[in-house]
């Protein structure tokens, strides 16, 4: 057998081993290096809002919330191009707690405007300080943005 077909072969193998890693870089969506700020606001005032790539995204619900009961959560999204938004996604933590994963995923309402189902636990110790982390998948990467907020009571 001679050599020279096996040469080939290899070499093809590792062109098209080439081609497929630059095709998959060029495919991934990039992290946006954006600072998770604490942007401090009620939710059911509609005043959790932020500005991300030159639009804005505001998060608001349609109730004051409370604890153990189920609440729908808005994202309204504009002068961000609707049909880049790949993926919608919201979860709650306490800053220093160690606690289960709280998400929830959105679905697309409307043109601009997701919706989600979520429910907040109570928390063991008491506190009431929460950061609602946002994750807004685009076809230009991906961003996350914190609301900081307090429930007035359980």
């Amino acid at each position: 057998m001679s050599r020279t077909p096996i040469s080939k072969g290899v070499i093809v193998l590792l062109v098209l081993v080439a081609f497929v890693s630059l095709w998959w870089q060029q495919h991934q969506r990039p992290q946006i290096p954006v600072t998770l700020e604490s942007v401090s606001c009620q939710p059911a005032n509609g005043d959790c809002h932020v500005t991300i790539d030159g639009g804005q995204l505001q998060w608001r619900v349609d109730s004051p919330l409370q604890y153990l009961q189920a609440f729908s959560s808005h994202i309204r999204l504009e002068n961000i191009a609707d049909k880049d938004v790949r993926h919608v996604s919201m979860k709650f933590i306490m800053r220093g707690m160690e606690m289960a994963v709280n998400r929830s995923e959105f679905k697309r309402q409307s043109a601009g405007v997701w919706q989600a189902e979520s429910v907040l636990p109570i928390c063991a110790s008491g506190r009431k300080d929460w950061l609602a982390i946002v994750r807004l998948e685009t076809r230009k990467g991906v961003w996350q943005v914190g609301f900081a907020f307090t429930l007035s009571k359980k």
